[in-house]
């Protein structure tokens, strides 16, 4: 324990940055149909990001923009607590999301979730419409036809 305190500016940049990174996250987690693209730009809104960050606390840019953040931004990835922060916080803030967009895959798949599961079983398999594939019931709709009239 060093007894050292951080400054606002250092507070909100790892504050700011939990919020890109969970923001981010969520839009991949969101994207149903993974390929390079949405891969692609998951990684450009890093790149983007921390780029003109670090180009911000730069001691010749800083000054025109705000004096007091000139290199906050470089303290943040010598400060472990605060790197731990980035990556561990927003898995732990996405948990729900996650929990919750696995149950709907393995007990509640969609129309769209059981087609592409049957293309996944037979290649072969050519889509002609909802007509034969089996949803199961949600739950809610379990309880409404188990109600006696």
């Amino acid at each position: 324990m060093t007894g050292r305190t951080y400054t606002h500016w250092f507070k909100s940049c790892v504050a700011f940055s939990l919020v890109i990174h969970v923001i981010v996250f969520k839009i991949l987690i969101e994207t149903v149909n993974w390929n390079w693209i949405s891969t692609l730009f998951g990684v450009i809104c890093f790149a983007s990001y921390y780029v003109m960050v670090f180009a911000m606390n730069m001691p010749i840019l800083s000054p025109l923009i705000q004096p007091e953040i000139n290199g906050e931004f470089l303290l943040i990835f010598t400060n472990i607590k605060a790197a731990i922060c980035l990556v561990l916080l927003p898995c732990v803030a996405l948990l729900p999301d996650i929990t919750i967009l696995v149950g709907q895959k393995l007990f509640w798949p969609t129309p769209t979730d059981m087609v592409m599961m049957k293309q996944k079983q037979n290649p072969d398999y050519t889509f002609d419409g909802f007509v034969d594939v089996y949803v199961p019931p949600l739950p809610t709709q379990l309880l409404n036809t188990n109600k006696v009239s």
